[in-house]
């Protein structure tokens, strides 16, 4: 009989034993899900984040575009001044000179 208590406390303690293991096994799985939520939350914000920066690049992009344009349009317009001024010049010479 003597053995027979043993054996059982014996599976008890093993039953104990495989309880423990398991609620152990189940913190480790409720914390790999966290983690993966975690995970999932930090990509979705680097992608907002990525998105921002390229919308901000776009916006960088543009706006050097409309100044180049602009600067052209300058360039254009200061050779034409020059144009203008050397034809005021010479007519006003024509004058000066009559």
């Amino acid at each position: 009989m003597n053995q027979s208590q043993q054996s059982v406390l014996s599976s008890r303690k093993q039953v104990d034993d495989i309880g423990s293991n398991l609620t152990a096994v189940s913190d480790l799985v409720n914390n790999v899900a966290e983690q993966a939520g975690n995970l999932s939350t930090a990509s979705v914000e680097q992608n907002v984040t990525a998105e921002s920066f390229s919308e901000s690049m776009q916006v960088i992009v543009d706006i050097t575009r409309r100044s180049s344009d602009t600067a052209e349009q300058l360039a254009k317009t200061t050779s034409q001044l020059f144009k203008c001024k050397d034809e005021v010049n010479y007519h006003m010479g024509k004058f000066n000179l009559s």
